[in-house]
């Protein structure tokens, strides 16, 4: 939960902040968060998501990124524009 909270917090002015969840539950995730129910594990599959992680996807659908550490994601983003 706090990891999304701080990408929502640090990142969701241009990005949309979507968590994938094999038996969705939208308790405690901040309101605008989209849950994605994946119950038949279609998207884990697809993306070799075996263990939680953090993906940000390309409007493309190019991965640009993948962590098994989902915090990661602002030092990546503070790389990216440093």
């Amino acid at each position: 939960k706090r990891a999304v909270e701080a990408a929502i917090e640090d990142q969701g002015h241009w990005m949309d902040v979507i968590v994938v969840c094999g038996a969705a539950s939208q308790d405690g995730l901040p309101a605008d968060v989209t849950l994605l129910d994946d119950t038949g594990f279609v998207l884990h599959n697809h993306y070799g998501a075996d263990a939680p992680c953090l993906y940000l996807i390309r409007p493309d659908d190019y991965v640009a990124y993948r962590s098994r550490r989902i915090d990661s994601l602002g030092e990546y983003v503070e790389r990216l524009l440093s």
